[in-house]
């Protein structure tokens, strides 16, 4: 772009000159509110005082920030319970249904049954594949699986630090049966021993199938959105089946979180609670817990790294539970007994 400078001309300039005098009124009318301003300011008593005119925003934002933690310093101390329980009773026509998301996808499609165990403790000494029948080390069986999957050392790596371990409760569930889902089995951590052999972070028996986990964030999403998809399933099987009388719609919901589902694993606040209102659109109320209770395989289990909820919903007092209750899958048996509740262990 190309400029051209021009003089003023001489009628411009005395129209310049003519316009001095009221610039130079106006800037002495605007510096003589500003000192009026700061004077009302400064008389004002020091609780009364908003903030200062003159002030910049950052410095009012800090000042702010320092009168707030002031003023919490000053509230009295509540004393700490460091033992006891809450409990919260529901009484009445109630059904509940659990949604319990174990945050964890298989690593691969293979099923493998603990083929034998140590005499002592929950160590795993060998694995039969049961696609091909071959008994195998635990370390072996996870080298397997994990050909299947990993194309690098840093994948390799990455999957190695997320590994968990699925049990099929169930011990003499038929093979044949229909074909296992990831919410069929409970989760629980694993470690290899310098011989190859397996630790798991809860009683085995022979004759157990596993399959080996991956607890990450895309698991954690994938299993809670599969949950949240099999209960909209189950909620319109109940509607379109007829069932007598119809299901009442839910009322309310109680989400029980582990506190290491947060920020450090989705890296966005409160993802389980809008996930689960994104399907189940109630009222509800919990807390983030560093422990959950829910049933997987109609057992009640003490999980971790688990959003354990309970759907509410009222029933007909002489009535027996709704369709929705009776299809419930294995990780979301619902029922009014001690079996069929969720909580949470601080």
């Amino acid at each position: 772009a190309m400029f051209a400078w021009t003089e003023p001309s001489q009628d411009q300039q005395q129209q310049q000159q003519a316009g001095q005098p009221q610039l130079q009124q106006q800037q002495q009318q605007q510096a003589s509110q500003q000192g009026q301003e700061q004077q009302q300011f400064a008389e004002q008593p020091l609780q009364q005082r908003g903030p200062d005119p003159l002030r910049s925003q950052s410095v009012q934002q800090v000042e702010q920030k320092q009168q707030q933690t002031t003023q919490r310093q000053q509230l009295p101390e509540l004393p700490m319970l460091r033992t006891g329980a809450v409990v919260l009773s529901l009484q009445g026509p109630l059904q509940m249904e659990l949604i319990v998301a174990q945050g964890c996808r298989p690593l691969s499609n293979g099923v493998y049954t603990i083929d034998k165990v140590a005499t002592r403790g929950p160590l795993v000494l060998a694995l039969k594949d049961e696609a091909t029948g071959r008994t195998l080390t635990p370390v072996q069986a996870l080298q397997q699986e994990l050909g299947k999957v990993v194309s690098s050392r840093t994948e390799l790596l990455q999957l190695l630090r997320n590994m968990a371990l699925g049990l099929m409760p169930e011990v003499l569930r038929a093979a044949e049966g229909p074909p296992l889902e990831p919410q069929d089995f409970l989760i629980r951590g694993m470690a290899l021993d310098k011989s190859g052999f397996m630790v798991v972070g809860d009683n085995v028996r022979v004759g157990q199938r596993i399959r080996f986990m991956l607890r990450d964030r895309a698991g954690a999403q994938q299993d809670l959105t599969n949950h949240c998809l099999a209960y909209k399933r189950r909620e319109l099987a109940a509607m379109l089946g007829g069932s007598t009388p119809p299901p009442h719609q839910a009322f309310g919901m109680l989400l029980f979180s582990c506190n290491g589902r947060g920020m450090n694993l989705y890296d966005q606040p409160s993802y389980d609670s809008r996930t689960l209102a994104s399907y189940i659109p109630v009222p509800c109320s919990g807390f983030m817990c560093n422990g959950e209770i829910g049933t997987i395989a109609g057992t009640t289990h003490l999980h971790g790294f688990t959003c354990a909820a309970a759907v509410l919903r009222a029933a007909a007092p002489s009535s027996k539970p709704s369709g929705i209750d009776s299809t419930a899958d294995s990780s979301s048996h619902s029922n009014s007994s001690a079996d069929g509740q969720a909580g949470s262990v601080n």
